[in-house]
């Protein structure tokens, strides 16, 4: 599977796809097609669901700076990741839902 383009996200430094060593500052990259800012890559993101339905091993999604393989960002692919591990290269989303405009 080929590489995200250049600037597309915070991935594995040996995909040569952006320039942080790191975590990258929120809203380094451009928007998906939704309008959502860092959905890939930077760091991967805890979800409420559960992997299995009821254990205590949670969903995460978006891969993280770490990562080399391209397959880790796409939205089908989740993580199944105990609640209480705690590292850099894990976080979370706030979402801020708002009234739309008629």
């Amino acid at each position: 599977m080929a590489s995200p383009p250049r600037n597309a996200a915070n991935v594995g430094q040996t995909l040569k796809v952006d320039d942080y060593e790191y975590t990258s500052p929120v809203g380094s990259f451009a928007a998906n097609r939704f309008g959502l800012y860092d959905m890939g890559g930077n760091v991967w993101q805890w979800c409420e669901d559960f992997s299995d339905g009821v254990s205590g091993v949670r969903v995460m999604r978006g891969g993280s700076w770490r990562l080399a393989g391209f397959g880790f960002l796409l939205s089908s692919y989740r993580q199944g990741t105990p609640a209480d591990t705690r590292n850099e290269n894990n976080g979370f989303r706030c979402v801020l839902e708002g009234v739309a405009s008629r």
